[in-house]
């Protein structure tokens, strides 16, 4: 059923559009067996997020089914409590931006990677695909959407499958690239790792902006709708 997937689409392209871990899978490829690494790298973030996402249903709905929530609200209050911490990260973000002609400072876990074994190197795609300050917020969001349909785990997995397909595309597309574009992958790759490091401020200030009043938006409407249909 993926009737649902379409409601938390930008929560997923705000998932995809990661600048430091695509910066990071970009470093991996550049490093010795540095292909079976970074296909560890995306499916450590895939299986990450599809397992978090999992874990915080099941969380909303034992709330509701445990009686603190008779009246259906955890759902909402989360998308809305999201809503407004991703609206102050916007703020933050903006706030830190770059100043003109200053090149922003790489991690220093960064110069590590070349280190990292396969097994490494997944565990380093889930946890930045689930913990990373950016990704967390917006994985509850859509969490709180998935638990707001009400529906069996059989029928919702198809929708955060859906999901975490579209999260894990940002850390995907350098490795596609990697494999397809021959001896010019490097120079592209490199091309990329630049820009968004130097613009990466600004992609999350606009992305934490877009989906914070999305899921503010929607929490809203859903509280509405609550208070009004048990009134």
């Amino acid at each position: 059923m993926l009737s649902v997937f379409p409601e938390t689409l930008p929560q997923a392209f705000g998932v995809a559009v990661s600048p430091v871990p695509i910066a990071a899978i970009i470093l991996v490829l550049m490093s010795r067996n540095g292909f079976p690494k970074s296909v560890a790298f995306v499916a450590g973030w895939f299986l990450g997020l599809l397992v978090m996402i999992g874990l915080i249903i099941r969380f909303i709905h034992h709330i509701e089914n445990s009686g603190q929530n008779e009246d259906g609200v955890a759902a909402p209050v989360i998308k809305i409590i999201f809503g407004l911490i991703l609206l102050v990260m916007s703020f933050r973000s903006w706030q830190k931006r770059p100043a003109k002609g200053v090149e922003p400072d790489t991690p220093k876990w960064m110069a590590s990677l070349d280190r990292f074994g396969k097994y490494r190197t997944m565990i380093l795609g889930a946890l930045l695909g689930t913990f990373n300050l950016k990704n967390l917020p917006i994985t509850i969001s859509a969490a709180g959407i998935f638990a707001s349909h009400h529906i069996t785990a059989a029928k919702i997995f198809p929708s955060v499958a859906a999901f975490c397909l579209v999260g894990s595309l940002g850390v995907a597309v350098p490795v596609i690239v990697a494999r397809s574009a021959g001896e010019r992958a490097e120079a592209v790759l490199h091309r990329w790792k630049v820009w968004l490091s130097k613009h990466n401020a600004v992609i999350m200030f606009v992305l934490f902006l877009v989906i914070g009043l999305a899921a503010l938006s929607g929490g809203i409407s859903d509280l509405y709708f609550i208070r009004n249909g048990s009134d």
